[in-house]
């Protein structure tokens, strides 16, 4: 079993403060720090970042079949 050493709370800002669609990475860094401090909080770290990544990607992908993202709106009236 891993021991369990103080892990700052400082590291959950890198997974949710990543570029939007990136925060896997984020998540994945943090894990990669603080998987020998604290075995559970990084695993946790690195759940956080994916689910952001996949919740950021459902709502691009929501907004752009809707049609409510993307397309400028139409200036001119129609004919």
């Amino acid at each position: 079993m891993l021991s369990r050493e103080r892990v700052s709370w400082a590291w959950w800002l890198l997974p949710l403060l990543s570029l939007p669609g990136f925060n896997f990475i984020g998540g994945i860094i943090a894990w990669a720090f603080n998987r020998y401090r604290d075995s559970r909080k990084a695993t946790y770290m690195l759940w956080l970042g994916v689910s952001l990544t996949l919740i950021y990607f459902i709502i691009v992908t929501i907004l752009q079949y809707t049609g409510n993202w993307g397309t400028p709106p139409s200036s001119s009236p129609p004919p």
